[in-house]
């Protein structure tokens, strides 16, 4: 599959990339704004948060938004999956990627789109050291022709704001799931997740800028134990 012109040839199927940075006066800060005052304004975070802790989650993410619209440039636009995980990777018999699943996130938008959430994803303490994996996370989606440099500023303010959004809508929806077998009865495990994430992931990277990949890892993990 390639990415050439705007088009990515996928599978035999063509998908027209428009260029929707620019569609939004502002480019992507603008965007950004958008995605995140929509995620605010949703009334379910208040099953999950105080009014003080949405406050919070608020001003910070208000005041790292007006950082945002400073940045001058942004990296060009690509197809970004914007789900790209361990479960959605398909793999042969051999241990070889042989395709990649759900698409219905996928959007035109900048490389930290989709590596912000690969870096969280993909990070495994207990079977790889994380700042390794990223690394090799990196180097592979560099030579596959993507532009993505994690120490630059742009990309660090834009991978900040998803963060701090995605563990947002995470520690909601994950602490009021309920079980996939039985409406009835609360998803115990996702419901710890989500408590979770709220307090030991998101607070920490609010107030400490602290970004605990391997804490993730260790949470999500609990899927796979007997």
């Amino acid at each position: 599959d390639v990415v050439e012109n705007n088009l990515c040839v996928m599978g035999g199927h063509s998908l027209a990339i428009a260029n929707m940075v620019d569609t939004f006066e502002g480019g992507y800060a603008k965007r950004l704004h958008n995605i995140v005052t929509h995620n605010l304004a949703w009334n379910g975070h208040e099953r999950s948060f105080t009014a003080e802790e949405l406050g919070k989650v608020r001003d910070y993410l208000k005041k790292t938004l007006q950082d945002l619209e400073q940045v001058e440039e942004f990296p060009e636009p690509t197809f970004v999956l914007a789900n790209l995980h361990r479960g959605n990777v398909l793999l042969n018999d051999a241990g070889e990627i042989s395709g990649i699943s759900q698409f219905n996130f996928a959007q035109a938008g900048v490389p930290a789109a989709e590596m912000y959430n690969a870096f969280w994803q993909f990070a495994d303490a207990a079977v790889a050291p994380t700042a390794k994996v990223h690394a090799a996370l990196v180097e592979a989606y560099q030579k596959s022709g993507g532009q993505f440099d994690p120490a630059e500023e742009a990309t660090q303010k834009v991978m900040n704001v998803l963060n701090v959004n995605h563990f947002l809508r995470a520690a909601t929806v994950y602490s009021s799931m309920r079980d996939r077998q039985d409406q009835s009865k609360p998803d115990l495990m996702r419901n710890r997740w989500g408590k979770r994430f709220k307090e030991e992931i998101l607070f920490p990277l609010i107030e400490q800028g602290k970004v605990d990949y391997d804490l993730f890892s260790q949470i999500i993990n609990e899927k796979w134990k007997p």
